[in-house]
């Protein structure tokens, strides 16, 4: 399951899809696209906090894609988020030329 975090945590507001943070917490694999980008709220804090904790206690198998350096994604999702989402994972760092800049040149 593939969801940029802004359309994640839209599905999980009230009045959102019943069941979404079941789906979310189950799905055999969850790709979470620009973790960080949220406008950083106690509830989006929260939700994300829920999710990441849920798989981590399920051991499933979570992908989060990010701008931010690390420092700023654990300032972002907080030390017991960041530490579930991170501890022992395998993290890669990409270089390179932004392409959504070059097409608008």
């Amino acid at each position: 399951l593939f969801a940029p975090v802004s359309e994640l945590l839209d599905h999980l507001r009230p009045g959102g899809p019943e069941g979404a943070l079941e789906r979310l917490s189950h799905a055999p694999r969850l790709i979470i696209d620009d973790l960080g980008s949220e406008r950083p709220t106690d509830w989006t804090a929260e939700r994300l906090g829920v999710l990441i904790n849920r798989r981590w206690l399920e051991e499933r198998p979570t992908i989060a894609t990010s701008n931010l350096p690390a420092d700023d994604l654990l300032k972002a999702l907080g030390e017991r988020t960041f530490s579930r989402l991170v501890g022992g994972a395998v993290v890669l760092e990409l270089g390179g030329e932004d392409r959504r800049r070059r097409r608008g040149e």
